[in-house]
């Protein structure tokens, strides 16, 4: 996920997230759909019944919780526990759209 946010251009906004000195700001949602696949964003939609502009939405505000989740104490967790905690973020992300 850290890779990922770099290479959407949020490398600047990802340091920020990790510096427990700085508040998080939220994403803009340009740069939300250029983190996800359109396939997996839809899902959820569909799954909270909602519109897919909403889930993004929803991801803006959320993720520099989801970053500093991830990275406890500005160091990024092994390869596996971010697969879980992605996988556990965006169920999380579809019961709360439910909502």
């Amino acid at each position: 996920m850290i890779s990922s946010l770099q290479s959407a251009g949020l490398g600047e906004q990802l340091q920020q997230w990790l510096d427990p000195n700085q508040s998080n700001t939220e994403v803009p949602v340009e740069q939300v759909q250029n983190l996800f696949q359109a396939d997996e964003v839809q899902q959820v939609a569909d799954q909270a019944q909602v519109p897919t502009q909403q889930v993004y939405s929803a991801i803006s505000s959320v993720l520099p919780q989801i970053v500093d989740a991830l990275t406890p104490q500005g160091a990024q967790t092994n390869q596996a526990e971010a697969n879980q905690d992605v996988g556990s973020v965006m169920s999380m992300l579809s019961s709360f759209l439910k909502k």
